[in-house]
């Protein structure tokens, strides 16, 4: 005889949630990093730092960028620009994913321990 399946108690429909709420931050921000190769992104943080230092001090050690701007054939200076207004944006895109996702995680942790699986689940990405 077929044992009757279990009802997902309260604290297993939280944890159900919060994992299905961190997998869609992390596909929201994949989806921006989806047209670089690994290698890259792994770079950006350098690329940022490498680039705030030359505009606030041109004469700042900056030997990706160096590499960077002579590989492409641009100007180091446009080239830390525009690493500037890339990194702003993809920390503000990535900033309100991340914010959204602590906030729906707080609308979780603030349920009453009596919360029900259907309350539960209608916070969602």
């Amino acid at each position: 005889q077929a044992e009757p399946e279990q009802l997902p108690t309260p604290d297993d429909a939280k944890a159900s949630a919060l994992a299905a709420i961190n997998a869609s931050c992390e596909l929201e921000i994949a989806a921006i990093q989806s047209g670089y190769p690994v290698s890259e992104v792994l770079s950006w943080p350098k690329q940022e730092s490498e680039a705030r230092s030359y505009v606030a001090n041109p004469s700042a050690p900056t030997p990706l960028l160096d590499a960077l701007a002579e590989a492409r054939g641009i100007d180091k200076t446009e080239l830390a620009r525009r690493v500037i207004i890339k990194a702003d944006a993809f920390a503000k895109y990535s900033g309100s994913a991340i914010g959204k996702r602590q906030a729906l995680e707080d609308a979780l942790n603030a349920l009453p321990a009596d919360a029900t699986v259907a309350q539960i689940a209608a916070i969602a990405w």
